[in-house]
């Protein structure tokens, strides 16, 4: 059976969607903002 090269393969073959790639990237940012605030609070007590 012959690949299409068109054919995303690999672990991040769902980053090739536009709107899955920015979703991702949004719940990366609130997850780093997230993480960088708790570091905040922790030093701030």
């Amino acid at each position: 059976m012959a690949v299409n090269s068109t054919t995303p393969t690999g672990v991040f073959a769902a980053l090739r969607v536009r709107d899955y790639r920015i979703y991702w990237s949004t719940g990366l940012v609130s997850n780093i903002g997230s993480a960088m605030q708790g570091v905040a609070l922790a030093g701030s007590s």
